[in-house]
């Protein structure tokens, strides 16, 4: 596997991390009923799972 390909994988597992994070948001905004700010933090947290250490 060369350098490209690895980093067209990794780019491609990200896409499908962040496409899970925005289901499970949507479905938290329905499910769980929680108040805008608890929302906010909640897609805080998703987005710096996603995003990793910097």
């Amino acid at each position: 596997m060369t350098l490209d390909d690895e980093i067209r994988a990794v780019q491609d597992l990200v896409q499908v991390a962040r496409g899970a994070v925005t289901e499970h948001l949507e479905r938290a905004t329905k499910d769980l009923r929680l108040g805008r700010k608890a929302l906010t933090h909640y897609q805080d947290f998703l987005s710096a799972t996603i995003a990793g250490p910097r």
